[in-house]
């Protein structure tokens, strides 16, 4: 499947005939936004197994890296996004810079469970 976003929804009392997808190039971002390949130019599609869902943004499963790692190496937990498919945002070249290679850090092992008492809220 091919990159497919939603179109944030229609108002709580409107009914459910009144939403559409949003389809054409867009621009994906996520703070923090500290390189210019956070900024993600993807193409967004209409997949109608997918009409069933609304007020979010669906990423395809398939590809060399996740689109939501190349935005700002995020990881799907909970993060919020800018999606716009305004024109005047859209670069003429409908192509984002390389992506920043986010590494993940090293896990950690305690030698002790980890209790409330010891997270930082």
């Amino acid at each position: 499947m091919e990159n497919c976003f939603i179109k944030y929804g229609s108002r709580f009392s409107e009914t459910k005939k009144n939403r559409r997808g949003i389809k054409g190039y867009v621009v994906v971002a996520k703070n923090p936004c500290l390189h210019p390949g956070d900024v993600r130019i993807l193409e967004a599609v209409d997949a109608p197994e997918l009409h069933h869902l609304y007020d979010c943004l669906v990423f395809p499963q398939n590809g060399e890296r996740p689109h939501a790692n190349e935005a700002s190496g995020s990881d799907l937990d909970g993060d919020l996004y800018f999606v716009t498919g305004e024109e005047n945002l859209v670069p003429p070249s409908k192509k984002s810079w390389t992506p920043m290679q986010y590494e993940s850090g090293e896990e950690k092992k305690l030698p002790r469970d980890v209790t409330q008492k010891v997270i930082v809220i």
